[in-house]
């Protein structure tokens, strides 16, 4: 069950563009230093994201991300 469902929204209900945001904002988040951390590497990043694949985020957005990230050498 995605995390969507529990709280009532259908999955055709949430607008692509919000699926994006939320997975560009997670690896932002995860990338960036913060006062309790330091930055995780964008691998450590693209295989969170990768791992939650399905049931948080949206299978074909995570692929773009790691498509870009790939062609861009972030990731390997």
């Amino acid at each position: 069950m995605t995390k969507a469902a529990k709280l009532g929204v259908k999955e055709d209900e949430i607008l692509l563009p919000s699926k994006i945001i939320g997975v560009a904002d997670t690896f932002d988040s995860m990338t960036e230093d913060r006062a309790y951390r330091t930055a995780f590497s964008a691998q450590f990043a693209m295989d969170e994201i990768k791992r939650l694949n399905g049931t948080h985020y949206e299978i074909d957005v995570v692929e773009a991300l790691e498509s870009v990230l790939k062609e861009e050498g972030e990731i390997e």
